[in-house]
C-alpha cells in the first residue's frame, strides 16, 4: 500500500497574480506534498509562499524565516536567507514560457503545538537559462494551517497545476 495519498488537484488556465488554496490540510496527515507545474507568458520573477490559517486568512505577519540555494546554468550558484519576513520570499522559482516545477513538503500544518515547516526543491528557467532550487522555511506562529497562498512577482502565471498529497507515516 502506498504511503502517498492523492487528495486534490487545482488547475489554473487564465492569468492570475496569486493563488490561494484553502482546506488542503487536515489532521489526517502530519506531512503533505504539493507538486506545482506553472508557466507565465513572459516571466513571473519568483513566487512567494504564505500559509492560510484555519479561519481562511492568509498569514501576513512577520513570522516567516527561510533559506534558499539557487544553482544557475549560466552563473555562480548563490544562497540567501531572510528572517522575520511577512512571506517566504522567492519560494518557488522563476516561471517563464518554458515553465517550472516545484515540489513542497509541508510538516505539521494543523498541529498548534509545533511550527509549520516547509522544504522545497525544483527547477525552472530564467530567460532560457536553467535554475535549480532548494529551500527551507518555517512559520514561527503556532496556529492551525489549512492552506497555502502563492503570489507572483512582476507578472501573472497563466497556466498552473497544483496537486496535493498526504504522506502517511507508519
Amino acid at each position: 500500500m502506498s504511503n502517498l495519498r492523492f487528495l486534490s488537484e487545482t488547475n489554473i488556465s487564465s492569468a492570475v497574480s496569486s493563488i490561494t488554496l484553502t482546506d488542503l490540510f487536515t489532521d489526517d496527515f502530519d506531512i503533505y506534498k504539493l507538486v506545482i507545474t506553472a508557466q507565465a507568458v513572459s516571466t513571473a520573477n519568483g513566487a512567494n509562499l504564505r500559509f492560510v490559517n484555519s479561519a481562511g486568512t492568509v498569514v501576513t505577519n512577520s513570522s516567516y524565516d527561510r533559506a534558499m540555494y539557487i544553482g544557475r546554468a549560466n552563473a555562480v550558484a548563490s544562497t540567501t536567507a531572510t528572517e522575520n519576513s511577512d512571506k517566504l520570499q522567492f519560494f518557488g522559482g522563476v516561471y517563464d514560457p518554458e515553465g517550472g516545477n516545484m515540489i513542497y513538503y509541508i510538516f505539521n500544518p494543523t498541529n498548534t503545538s509545533a511550527h509549520t515547516l516547509v522544504m522545497s526543491e525544483g527547477s525552472s528557467t530564467d530567460g532560457g537559462n536553467g535554475r535549480v532550487y532548494q529551500q527551507k522555511g518555517v512559520l514561527k506562529e503556532l496556529s492551525s494551517i489549512t492552506g497555502v497562498n502563492f503570489s507572483f512577482n512582476d507578472d501573472d502565471v497563466d497556466v498552473a497545476s497544483i496537486k496535493c498529497y498526504g504522506v502517511r507515516v507508519d
